[in-house]
């Protein structure tokens, strides 16, 4: 399936050239860590191809119109600070960290509550879309909410935060 389809988050680790398809796939991700000497750019202006609706939305909502428009008519290369500075990256990081900072925040994640992380990824899917929701979505998020609210996770950190340890969530 495809990435931004994937129902857990997908975290991004650029760390040399994120140029065209490769800077596609990292706007697909959920987060995204770069090296200081990562590199991006999306030269479709000087080949003559077109980035498609999904892949112009994602870059939309990560960079704003502004600098998805000069991203795409200039096909410039920008730097990983510049990424940072103008949200197509979460962090900017030295060679060195990228890999064990990226695990260190996935290990963070996957401790979370997994039906809360996987039911907050559904629901911020849905709402970039700024779609009016449908039924049957407004249906599937009453049910997530209340698949969360009702979880044996949600009183395990409930119980675990009341008693100043790690929750143990299974889950369910």
């Amino acid at each position: 399936g495809r990435i931004t389809d994937h129902r857990c988050p997908v975290i991004a680790m650029i760390s040399g050239l994120a140029i065209g398809a490769g800077c596609d796939i990292a706007t697909a991700c959920d987060l995204r860590l770069a090296a200081e000497t990562a590199v991006f750019q999306i030269p479709i202006s000087r080949i003559g191809a077109i980035y498609d609706h999904d892949a112009v939305q994602r870059l939309i909502d990560l960079v704003g119109a502004a600098a998805a428009k000069e991203l795409l008519y200039t096909g410039n290369t920008i730097s990983a600070n510049k990424a940072k500075e103008i949200g197509l990256v979460n962090q900017v990081l030295d060679s060195k960290e990228l890999e064990s900072v990226t695990y260190e925040m996935a290990g963070v994640i996957a401790r979370n509550a997994p039906l809360t992380v996987g039911a907050s990824k559904r629901i911020i899917s849905k709402v970039m879309k700024r779609l009016p929701l449908s039924e049957v979505d407004e249906e599937e998020n009453r049910r997530l909410i209340a698949g969360c609210m009702t979880s044996y996770d949600l009183q395990e950190g409930i119980r675990a935060f009341k008693e100043k340890r790690v929750p143990n969530f299974e889950g369910r």
